[in-house]
C-alpha cells in the first residue's frame, strides 16, 4: 500500500487510497470465496454419515447434515435430545 501511495502525487493521493483499498477487499472477498468453495466441497466429498441415519432423521435435516457443518451439527443435536430428553407424558 505505501508503494502506491508513494508513487501518486500528492493531489491525487486519495483516489490512489481508494484504489489500494478497493483492491485489498477484493482480494480477500475472492480469497474467502474460493477457499470456503475448496473446504465445502471437500466436506460433503468426504463425509461419511453412520449407517442407519435415514429414518431417524426427517428429511431435510438429514439433508443439510450432508451439505454443511453447522446441518451436521443439527443433526447430531436432534439425535442427542432424542436419546436424553425423557418427555413426560400426561
Amino acid at each position: 500500500m505505501d508503494l502506491i501511495l508513494g508513487s501518486a502525487p500528492p493531489e491525487k493521493s486519495g483516489a490512489a487510497a481508494a484504489i489500494s483499498e478497493t483492491g485489498y477487499e477484493v482480494g480477500a472477498l475472492l480469497g474467502t470465496a474460493v477457499l470456503g468453495s475448496i473446504l465445502t466441497a471437500s466436506y460433503q466429498h468426504n463425509l461419511r454419515l453412520p449407517a442407519g441415519l435415514d429414518g431417524t432423521l426427517p428429511a431435510p435435516i438429514l439433508h443439510n447434515a450432508k451439505e454443511t457443518l453447522a446441518g451436521a451439527m443439527e443433526g447430531a443435536a436432534i439425535l442427542w435430545l432424542r436419546r436424553h430428553v425423557v418427555v413426560e407424558q400426561d
